[in-house]
């Protein structure tokens, strides 16, 4: 991965995420990272508001939302947290004679 106009090549291959935040903090100029870089052009090609207009456009468009993006965006958001279980004060053992 390169920045450009820098004409540093970062590594990042097989280090950890802290590793990267690391190497990035130590550098003058830190190498944008491809989530944020997809980010950045998502917002710049309009955002939300852009993303939602291109799913209107057609129906093809619609089914790759449904079928394609959707399921991952879901799998990537994290659980609600379940209730809290209901907590036993007391057990009682009855024995009924016939």
């Amino acid at each position: 991965m390169s920045q450009a106009g820098s004409g540093k090549v970062v590594r990042i291959r097989g280090r950890s995420r802290a590793g990267v935040k690391a190497a990035a903090a130590s550098s003058a100029k830190a190498p944008i990272v491809a989530r944020d870089a997809i980010a950045m052009a998502f917002e710049a090609i309009g955002g939300v508001a852009a993303f939602a207009e291109w799913i209107k456009a057609s129906e093809d468009n619609r089914k790759t939302f449904y079928t394609n993006l959707y399921p991952k965006i879901v799998a990537l958001q994290p659980a609600e947290e379940p209730e809290a279980p209901a907590t036993i004060h007391e057990i009682r053992r009855t024995i009924v004679h016939p």
